[in-house]
């Protein structure tokens, strides 16, 4: 999903950080990461929506449009 998500990031200019959270499972538990791939989409600094499992483009374009980025589909 990673190279989907940083496709649709650039179109929208938003900052994305990838982790792995095998390696930083302090991560994975602040966030409540329960499976992979997990989105979290923040704004000034908190989390306004999540997402669990795999995305298409077009999901991910509509997922971000219902959260406020873009426009839904």
């Amino acid at each position: 999903m990673k190279p989907t998500v940083e496709a649709v990031a650039r179109e929208h200019s938003l900052r994305t950080v990838f982790v792995n959270v095998d390696d930083q499972p302090e991560l994975g538990a602040r966030y409540e990461i329960q499976s992979i791939p997990a989105l979290r989409l923040f704004k000034n600094g908190e989390i306004i929506a999540t997402s669990n499992g795999s995305l298409s483009k077009a999901d991910l374009e509509h997922w971000l449009g219902e959260n406020g980025v873009g426009k839904p589909d």
